[in-house]
């Protein structure tokens, strides 16, 4: 009775951040308000009904370690993004919370058609149908489609309705209506994260069709190492990458990944994020501890333009920069749930973690306790699935 009344509150949230979406710049109280209110009743239920026999989870001691780094450092900005952060983490995990999938879909559906009077109010500078909008400093992407005034928002709220409603719809009618809003959103919003990010969902629908995903070394070990080492090895020989895909004069990869830019410096100038990463990485082995907003200001490489003390890009090098150490912590509760997934037979968890990782790292602002697209794809980690359904 609890649990649901709970996941009723937390279903209100997400319903006033979705409405928040469409409100330009509002407030911060208005923003961090309702969520701290919430996270702070779960704290004193929580308290309440603690006993020692309760999991103690690596999410906590990530708020506790970095916490106590953050409050040393009178730096407590930092420690009140990383409290309602690391704590709804939790308690999402704990008391099991998820909207239900009717709602989420709901949204998406007023979303398009909300989208429709947006754009011709001109609240909205991009369209619904592609080329309407021409917002952008990039020719190429000027014609974007977008649910919302923000279209990164738009892109992600696709993207989670395509991959919840892939594995937990089982209304195929549905599910081949919102596969299709979905990916034309996404799609047409132009977002080649999100493209790569579809084509590894389907290369692990055919690994875990043709082996069933279960507790063995190759699940364990070699895979998680393989999709860890790979993408380091493809940082590493980027220009080499991108020289070749060049040399093959597709129009498609030039025009949607490229953005049409013709030479290997132009092209690591618009996806940067390399940079970025090192640079954090950079800052980190400096000051292990951590640093504040005014610290990286005062130490960051200007050439590598981290905005707002720290860059709204690449979510999980970004709080080994801020956090120090205390980063380590989240990086194990990632790990607990990959090793939650192999023993549930979980497939979608499993995914999930690889997903959760992939835009921690080369995006990632929406990593935050008030966010509608991080509430819901965060708590997507409860629903109940089964293997059957690949």
């Amino acid at each position: 009775m609890q649990n649901e009344f709970l996941n009723k509150i937390f279903s209100y949230l997400i319903i006033y951040y979705w409405i928040l979406v469409y409100i330009q710049k509002p407030p911060y109280i208005v923003i961090t308000l309702p969520i701290a209110l919430f996270i702070f009743y779960l704290l004193l239920d929580y308290i309440k009904n603690f006993s020692l026999d309760r999991s103690f989870s690596p999410i906590l001691m990530f708020v506790l370690f970095s916490g106590y780094l953050t409050i040393s450092r009178s730096d407590f900005s930092s420690f009140s993004a990383l409290a309602l952060l690391g704590l709804m983490i939790f308690f999402i995990d704990e008391y099991k919370l998820h909207p239900s999938l009717r709602l989420i879909n709901r949204l998406f559906f007023i979303s398009i058609i909300v989208s429709i009077p947006l754009f011709y109010s001109g609240y909205s500078y991009y369209g619904f149908l592609p080329g309407q909008g021409g917002a952008s400093h990039d020719e190429f992407l000027a014609g974007r489609v977008s649910l919302f005034p923000n279209v990164t928002t738009s892109l992600y709220f696709s993207f989670i309705v395509f991959i919840l409603n892939y594995f937990f719809n089982k209304n195929s009618y549905q599910k081949y209506i919102l596969f299709i809003f979905s990916l034309y959103f996404i799609y047409f919003g132009i977002s080649r994260t999100l493209m790569i990010l579809i084509s590894f969902i389907v290369f692990f629908t055919f690994i875990f069709r043709a082996y069933p995903l279960d507790k063995n070394i190759f699940y364990q070990l070699f895979l998680p190492i393989v999709l860890i080492f790979l993408p380091i090895v493809a940082v590493i020989n980027i220009e080499n990458i991108i020289s070749f895909l060049l040399n093959l004069h597709n129009d498609f990869i030039s025009e949607y990944f490229f953005r049409g830019y013709d030479s290997v410096d132009k092209i690591l100038d618009d996806i940067a994020r390399t940079r970025i990463w090192s640079e954090h990485i950079r800052l980190f082995l400096e000051y292990p501890w951590g640093l504040s907003s005014n610290e990286i200001l005062a130490n960051v490489n200007p050439d590598i333009h981290l905005s707002d003390g720290g860059g709204s890009e690449s979510f999980l090098t970004r709080i080994l920069m801020r956090y120090g150490f205390g980063a380590i912590f989240l990086y194990l509760y990632i790990a607990s749930l990959l090793n939650r997934a192999i023993e549930n037979k979980n497939s979608y968890l499993y995914i999930f973690v690889y997903i959760f990782i992939f835009i921690g790292v080369t995006y990632g602002s929406f990593f935050a306790a008030y966010n509608m697209l991080f509430l819901i794809f965060m708590s997507s980690i409860n629903y109940k699935y089964k293997d059957n359904n690949l």
